[in-house]
């Protein structure tokens, strides 16, 4: 198989994709397309799914928890538009629906060095084939604003929950920033 096929084919395979970004979609569908023992057709279908961590997520933890909750919704969102089941193939058999998530998030090296990568999910609807990219470390100018980014928005976001909790803020710009 070295193609994507087009959503009129039932397909043997779907990719359920966890975001409408192109450049992402366009990855997976490339890859997906240069694999040719995959047998019969695959639709790759992206979705809008909601990740369950920040827009920005600032360690490996999040950035896979990210990946794999969009791997995940993906997946689910398939089954619910086949009516709650898989999609018959081609040749009348049930087609196989993988969920692909990919996160993209920063983390820290034990020397306080920024870096950026790329997580990856697929979940099968049992279980989650996982890896990560290479990952780069940031130019220190664009690191300090993109980790002063990540704790203002905390900040915000530490506000808003102590002020709807009735606590009001006690933090100072100490605790933030260390």
């Amino acid at each position: 198989m070295a193609r994507v096929s087009s959503p009129n084919k039932i397909p043997d395979l779907v990719i359920a994709i966890g975001t409408t970004n192109p450049g992402k979609v366009d990855a997976v569908k490339q890859t997906f397309a240069g694999y040719p023992k995959l047998q019969g057709s695959v639709f790759a279908a992206s979705k809008v799914v909601n990740t369950g961590v920040s827009d920005q997520p600032y360690t490996l933890s999040e950035t896979m928890t990210g990946a794999k909750n969009r791997a995940t919704a993906a997946w689910g969102a398939h089954q619910i538009g086949c009516g709650g089941g898989p999609c018959g193939g081609s040749g009348g058999e049930e087609a196989s629906v993988w969920g692909v998530g990919m996160e993209s998030g920063l983390f820290e090296d034990p020397q306080g060095k920024l870096f950026d990568l790329c997580a990856c999910a697929i979940f099968d609807g049992e279980r989650y084939h996982v890896g990560y990219s290479c990952a780069w470390a940031l130019p220190d100018s664009l690191a300090e604003v993109k980790l002063l980014l990540s704790r203002v928005r905390f900040l915000k976001l530490y506000a808003a929950i102590s002020t709807k909790a009735g606590r009001g803020v006690e933090m100072s710009s100490r605790q933030v920033f260390l």
